[in-house]
């Protein structure tokens, strides 16, 4: 087999198999993540839990959603301080959805205030206080469904295009085979003929 395709062959089996152990990955995050709507982790798995007034400070992407919950009735005020119009704390009232997880995912005793919107992967310190400087409980819920699908995708891509080096390369590779056969029978032809000749 020429080098050409041997190479083509490679790539296309490595592209497959990366994008094969990809979307497996994927698959088993999503399993872990897969909860029933009662489950309190319908909303995301707990990231962090205390009580007012603390400040947060951990390393947030942009590919999970962080979703905020408080005792119920409390009035909490949130702040990202090293944010900016990018990284900022969204609450409920703006997109009209406080009663999100009134029923599915329903916590008990809590209440989601908002979301919790970053564009720029980094380190955060998040601010949690209460308006009469009562200490209360907060939580930050992380959902990475969004992350395993991108990681779907990606793997599922992957796969695609290896299968697609498979086939471009044993295309190629037979065309090159049947190219030698044809020169072989070309250089044979002329010591047929002069083996014919001599026997005359």
């Amino acid at each position: 087999m020429h080098k050409i395709p041997r190479w083509v062959l490679r790539i296309g089996w490595t592209l497959f198999a990366l994008g094969l152990l990809v979307v497996m990955f994927a698959g088993t995050v999503i399993d872990n993540v897969d909860t029933p709507p009662e489950s309190e982790d319908w909303s995301g798995t707990l990231m962090f839990k205390g009580e007012t007034p603390v400040t947060y400070d951990v390393e947030l992407n942009v590919f999970s959603s962080y979703y905020v919950f408080v005792q119920e009735g409390a009035n909490i005020t949130v702040e990202i301080l090293n944010g900016n119009d990018h990284n900022y704390f969204e609450p409920c009232e703006n997109d009209d959805d406080c009663d999100m997880y009134d029923i599915e995912g329903n916590i008990s005793g809590y209440e989601y205030i908002g979301e919790i919107l970053i564009d720029d992967k980094g380190e955060y310190d998040i601010t949690f206080t209460e308006e009469n400087g009562e200490a209360v409980e907060v939580m930050i819920r992380e959902d990475q469904g969004f992350q395993s699908f991108l990681m779907i995708a990606g793997g599922s891509v992957g796969c695609f295009v290896g299968l697609l080096f498979l086939i471009i390369g044993g295309i190629m590779a037979m065309m090159m085979k049947e190219s030698i056969d044809v020169d072989l029978s070309s250089q044979e032809s002329p010591k047929s003929i002069q083996e014919v000749q001599s026997d005359d």
